[in-house]
């Protein structure tokens, strides 16, 4: 499985990247909004890890390009943003989950297996 996470926190994306290997995922990554989409594109990933809060693109402006794709893979958000609106935001534009910084690794790859799970 192929997993593109985009996050603009070099030392995060790159820890996580080695860490979802880990645990036998693919990931590929991209360190912005806007190369993420390209990648997405490109490489037709199947799950999409996305922060909310980045230069030029944020999440939720990643989510509404990815969704005019042909390829559309499910996309959780992962955010130090912890408010309700924030969370209620993130379901109505159809994210598969919403996951608060920190997180555990275990926990984080739980909530990849489900979303892959119920995909297929």
């Amino acid at each position: 499985m192929l997993i593109l996470l985009i996050e603009d926190e070099q030392v995060l994306r790159e820890n996580l990247q080695e860490l979802l290997e880990m645990y036998g995922y693919k990931c590929i990554t991209a360190k912005n909004g806007i190369e993420g989409i390209v990648m997405t594109e490109q490489e037709c990933p199947d799950l999409v890890l996305c922060d909310i809060t980045m230069p030029d693109l944020d999440g939720y402006q990643v989510k509404a390009e990815l969704d005019k794709q042909a390829w559309r893979p499910p996309f959780i958000f992962l955010t130090a943003r912890t408010d309700k609106e924030d969370y209620a935001r993130a379901k109505q534009v159809g994210a598969a989950d919403f996951i608060t910084k920190p997180f555990k690794i275990i926990d984080l790859v739980n909530w990849i297996s489900c979303t892959l799970n119920q995909k297929n």
